[in-house]
Formats: structure tokens, C-alpha cells, sequence
């Protein structure tokens, strides 16, 4: 869920092993969109989920909201596959 993220050289770039990788992005899309597009994502049960998330909100959003619905996100993730490491890219 990282723009411009290009999958077939991200899988190039880990050296070892079979690596199923999959790069879904939801131009436009807050929070509370994300909320609901992650669902299908965690039910692959990955091993990682990288997120940039947050942008989309900073025009109509209190930096507490925002950070509340990326929370929000985390959450669904751990509640929904356990085992899932979660990296959350803040934003700069």
C-alpha cells in the first residue's frame, strides 16, 4: 500500500527464497476507505503489510484523527491475522 512501489523489483531485490508480493494502492482513498479495502488484504494471512496511509486525511483531520484511524487499521490487521508484522510509514 506504498505509491509508486514497483513489485517485480522489490521481488528481484530479496535475494533469497519464494516470495509472494503484492503491491495494492487506493489513490485517494483516507483512513476510514482504508478501514474497509485492508479487510481482503489481511485475509491472505501475510507475513508483512507495509502501509502509507494518512495523507489523504490531512486536509479535512485533526492530527488526533488521523492518527487514531491509522490505528484503527493496525488494529483490524492484528485482530484479523494475528501473526501479521505491520509497518506503518509516517508521514514527512
Amino acid at each position: 500500500m506504498v505509491k509508486h512501489l514497483d513489485s517485480k523489483r522489490l521481488k528481484r531485490s530479496i535475494a533469497a527464497g519464494n516470495h509472494n508480493i503484492y503491491v495494492e494502492t487506493y489513490r485517494g482513498s483516507n483512513t476510514e476507505a482504508m478501514s474497509h479495502h485492508i479487510r481482503p488484504c489481511v485475509a491472505r494471512k501475510p507475513d508483512q503489510i507495509i502501509l502509507h496511509v494518512g495523507t489523504n486525511d490531512i486536509r479535512d483531520k485533526q492530527t488526533n484523527e488521523i492518527v487514531n484511524g491509522i490505528l484503527e487499521i493496525e488494529e483490524i490487521i492484528k485482530k484479523e491475522s494475528p501473526t501479521t508484522n505491520v509497518v506503518i510509514l509516517y508521514l514527512s
